[in-house]
């Protein structure tokens, strides 16, 4: 196997991007799902639970994707059980693709924080319990993610499905993808993937390393992410990469991986796809206020129908709540100065508290207001985010506490206690009892 020498910061982010497209589409085709692909555009059909729908286009040509994203869009449009659809962006240049992908109804998820390893300056090992042995799965048991951190019950059966692809795509041959399993106590209690690529671009990506909770603050998480690293560097590759959360990135650094850049992911979610697609007037709206075009907005003001400052968008926000969600304050401002109604989530969204606390000293019963998919109050938002500074806000203004959301058909109290949040649920209980 051929693999990447001498990289660049570029070189890594570019090998990381392409990982990352191979790695769902083994993962797809394992699953016997849809692979697209035109003008060096692949689109992916998910399978909630067994691979991730996605969108990938070349890596130093975003604007690809932009003569083909309507018809890509509308074709998750068609198949909304497939769940939501991922976008990533990796180099600067992919960033304009932002306004385009809101438009659309896609939002902002998270920054995937790329990190590198160049195998030959890995870090010696380190203490880790008596006992532990990492061995290769081969069997499709230990592919069933339902036994591994981060996922859901042992009765769902799109846990077997995500199982199944894996182990259908380690299968092939020549092999490029391999399951480690940790094991301690005659059971398994930790696991990492190794993907190899090859070619110019080729490296060794490392996916999905998990530790049970019992066995975590141990030293498994880094040695089955080590494990899959020197089999990597065995097999001749020179560089490890992986996309890291805050819990593990210290655990990483360890090794002697660093970051190289905080990337940007995009969703079109179950609810943005079951809506129709955008007008064209939305769709500029929408671009404008991503962009931060004032002079578009001011432009197309006088012709935008009645209502559409507050209406919702593509992506079920309305124009001012996606410039929160955006950090566009001075876009905020001008919808405001433009019809744009403020309520007291998106002001405290914007930073705004005393924008936030005068609209509820105006209007108190806007405490209980709902908000989103799941039709949250205030104190449910803050329960959601472990806000304390704002959970302490919305119980000065006394809410309603028996309010449920719509989904969940659960307090803020609930939510605080199933989310672990709990400080917010002692204030909760601690207001409750002063009524």
């Amino acid at each position: 196997m051929r693999f990447l020498q001498n990289a660049s910061d570029d070189g890594l982010l570019r090998a990381q991007y392409e990982s990352l497209a191979d790695w769902e589409t083994r993962i797809t085709r394992g699953a016997g799902r849809g692979v697209f692909e035109k003008n060096g555009v692949g689109w992916l059909d998910g399978a909630n639970g067994a691979g991730s729908a996605a969108i990938y286009y070349p890596y130093d040509d975003p604007g690809a994707l932009l003569g083909i994203v309507d018809q890509i869009t509308a074709h998750y449009r068609d198949r909304v059980d497939d769940g939501e659809v991922w976008c990533f962006g990796l180099s600067d240049a992919s960033l304009s693709l932002e306004p385009v992908l809101v438009a659309l109804g896609f939002e902002r998820n998270y920054r995937p924080r790329c990190m590198a390893l160049e195998l030959a300056t890995m870090t010696g090992r380190f203490p880790i319990p008596d006992g532990l042995r990492i061995e290769e799965a081969t069997d499709v048991s230990l592919w069933d993610t339902h036994a591994h951190p981060y996922h859901g019950l042992s009765d769902d059966p799109n846990w077997r499905a995500t199982a199944e692809s894996r182990q259908a795509a380690a299968t092939q041959r020549p092999q490029r993808l391999w399951h480690f399993v940790a094991w301690l106590d005659d059971k398994p209690v930790g696991h990492s993937t190794l993907l190899l690529t090859e070619g110019a671009h080729g490296v060794a990506s490392i996916w999905d390393v998990g530790v049970f909770p019992a066995y975590r603050s141990r030293g498994i998480g880094k040695e089955v992410a080590a494990h899959a690293c020197r089999v990597a560097r065995d097999r001749g590759a020179n560089y490890a990469l992986l996309v890291a959360s805050h819990m593990g990135q210290p655990g990483y650094e360890r090794l002697g991986f660093r970051t190289i850049k905080d990337g940007m992911a995009w969703t079109f979610g179950d609810e943005a796809q079951a809506r129709p697609a955008p007008t064209e007037t939305e769709r500029v709206l929408a671009e404008s206020i991503a962009s931060g075009d004032v002079a578009v907005l001011s432009e197309i003001a006088s012709s935008l129908p009645s209502g559409a400052m507050n209406a919702s968008l593509a992506n079920g926000r309305t124009p001012i709540e996606l410039a929160a969600h955006l950090g566009r304050h001075d876009i905020a401002e001008w919808l405001m100065n433009h019809g744009g109604t403020l309520s007291v989530l998106t002001a405290w969204d914007l930073g705004w508290q005393d924008r936030a606390l005068a609209l509820l000293a105006a209007s108190p019963e806007r405490v209980n207001e709902r908000h989103g998919k799941y039709s949250a109050t205030l104190l449910h938002e803050a329960a959601l985010r472990g806000d304390i500074e704002f959970a302490r806000f919305a119980l000065e203004a006394s809410p309603d506490l028996d309010i449920e959301d719509a989904i969940h058909n659960s307090t803020p109290l609930g939510w605080a206690r199933f989310l672990g949040q709990d400080e917010i649920a002692a204030l909760i209980e601690e207001h409750d009892r002063a009524r």
